[in-house]
């Protein structure tokens, strides 16, 4: 399993142990875009056939922190975020889990209309 971590403000690491070395990329937000820095992390990934996991685990980590974030400026409770999504607690809990990426676009989309943010989704190039 990858470790995604936060290192700094806006700086992030994902890490993956592979058969005889590490993998490393940093990365870093910037209006809301991830900007890749390092070496072909991606290559190393794919050999090893962990890239869609890693991925998706690296998306949902960075998604769970934003939301979490975007929480606390606006001051709203799992409870209250809850409410206005018209949904349970357990749906927001696992919305912020950084660890579970089933969440679905439309409970994204969702929790980020209720604390007054959009969604951006857009397809990166290789």
């Amino acid at each position: 399993m990858p470790l995604v971590r936060k290192l700094d403000v806006d700086l992030w690491e994902v890490r993956v142990r592979l058969k005889d070395r590490i993998a490393r990329v940093l990365f870093t937000i910037d209006a809301s875009e991830a900007i890749r820095t390092g070496s072909d992390f991606e290559s190393f990934l794919a050999e090893d056939g962990q890239l869609e996991a890693t991925t998706a685990v690296a998306i949902k980590r960075v998604l769970a922190w934003q939301i979490a974030a975007a929480m606390k400026d606006a001051n709203v409770s799992q409870a209250e975020l809850a409410r206005r999504m018209k949904t349970s607690r357990a749906v927001i809990h696992r919305l912020l889990d950084a660890d579970d990426p089933s969440v679905t676009l439309s409970t994204i989309s969702r929790a980020a209309t209720a604390l007054g943010k959009s969604v951006r989704v857009q397809f990166a190039g290789t």
